[in-house]
């Protein structure tokens, strides 16, 4: 790397723990891509996605405890897994205060609350408009 211009465009990966084949050639990974299609193995998936959302749920948590809407004794910090996020969201709405001092707390709430409700619907809607096709217009003679 010392002699060498760097070049990001350029990168060639050392031959060490490349798929090799008997004749030295290199092995395609075809197999692998036909293999995933046919079979995805969607469970190891599924298993990320409970890990994301328990870290999703941990963010959440620590911002809303750093902005005062939920306390110390919120039983989600010591058990996140446990609660979920509707817990999290009642708790925090009880500790709500609609008063001119509460008020960055309750934009704060009910921000993050209208931004899931905008991504649960988008998704909705994107369902939708892949299972609807409309006609093909006529073609005209």
């Amino acid at each position: 790397m010392f002699g060498k211009n760097f070049d990001p465009f350029n990168q060639q990966r050392p031959l060490a723990g490349r798929p090799m084949e008997k004749n030295g050639k290199e092995k395609t990974q075809t197999g692998k891509v036909l293999r995933y299609m046919f079979n995805p193995e969607i469970g190891d998936d599924i298993k990320n996605f409970r890990q994301n959302h328990t870290h999703f749920l941990r963010l959440i948590t620590n911002i809303f405890l750093q902005t005062g809407l939920i306390d110390a004794s919120y039983r989600g910090l010591a058990n996140p897994d446990r609660y979920g996020l509707k817990e999290l969201l009642v708790h925090a709405y009880r500790n709500l205060r609609f008063t001119r001092e509460g008020l960055p707390q309750v934009l704060l709430y009910f921000a993050f609350v209208g931004s899931l409700v905008v991504v649960a619907l988008s998704i909705v809607f994107f369902i939708l408009s892949l299972s609807s096709h409309p006609a093909a217009p006529p073609v005209p003679r």
